[in-house]
């Protein structure tokens, strides 16, 4: 995550969280303590903003893991209290676009 003296962007890429939900969950958390932003940017790496299951960890996970970082990561982003834009790079596959709608306001690339 890049922080900006009043803004922050979450910007997908690979690391070392076993779930992806729960790593989005921790950053967006981060954002919602810091007084000095006021808005998050959350974009795509590559190609795709989202390639599906990507955030919802790995299949060394259980499910019980996965739907727990997924639940976590929703409803983070339903209780979001600052502006949330998504930044749509491509594609939005699974997941990608099923949280478009909980952003405040979405951009996307042609």
């Amino acid at each position: 995550m890049e922080f900006f003296s009043s803004h922050s962007i979450i910007q997908r890429k690979e690391t070392h969280f076993r779930n992806k939900g729960t790593l989005m969950s921790t950053l967006l958390q981060d954002a919602t303590k810091d007084p000095l932003i006021q808005v998050v940017v959350i974009t795509g790496d590559g190609e795709y903003f989202s390639s599906g299951s990507d955030l919802l960890g790995s299949s060394s996970q259980s499910h019980e893991e996965r739907m727990k970082g997924f639940t976590d990561f929703v409803h983070t982003l339903i209780h979001f209290p600052k502006l949330l834009i998504a930044a749509v790079n491509g594609p939005a596959i699974g997941i990608g676009c099923t949280i478009l709608p909980l952003c405040d306001f979405v951009y996307a690339s042609s």
